[in-house]
């Protein structure tokens, strides 16, 4: 796993980064607020990267990174990312990432509807429809 995240993030020092915290810290994190909302923004980060590697389109992952992130410092202003998103990626090793990747595309793509519904709806009445 190590060697897999490693080639997608293509930084050894950044993986070993991501490892440094001790197993009871990182167990604190998985269950902190916002913790599936962390596992999106962490699983979209690896899949963008690894459609980057093959030349796919990566906007379906830097929106829902953006929109997760946005979600998390909505209610967590302040909150420091990095030990949350370190025991995310750790804990996609043991998941269905497709399962999970599911649930995630599925938030964005349901927030996405209710934004395109209230833009068309602000388009008529602007028109005056």
């Amino acid at each position: 796993m190590r060697r897999r995240l490693a080639a997608l993030f293509g930084a050894p020092s950044l993986i070993a980064a991501l490892f440094a915290g001790t197993p009871a810290a990182m167990a604190q994190e998985r269950a902190g607020p916002g913790a599936e909302d962390v596992s999106c923004v962490a699983l979209f980060a690896i899949k963008g990267k690894a459609a980057a590697a093959q030349q796919q389109p990566v906007d379906v992952y830097l929106v829902g990174s953006y929109y997760f992130v946005g979600k998390i410092r909505a209610q967590y202003p302040d909150a420091d990312l990095t030990a949350p998103l370190a025991a995310a990626i750790v804990d996609l090793e043991g998941m269905s990432v497709e399962q999970e990747l599911e649930r995630c595309l599925s938030e964005v793509t349901r927030q996405g509807g209710i934004l395109r519904e209230a833009f068309g709806g602000a388009q008529r009445q602007v028109a005056g429809e």
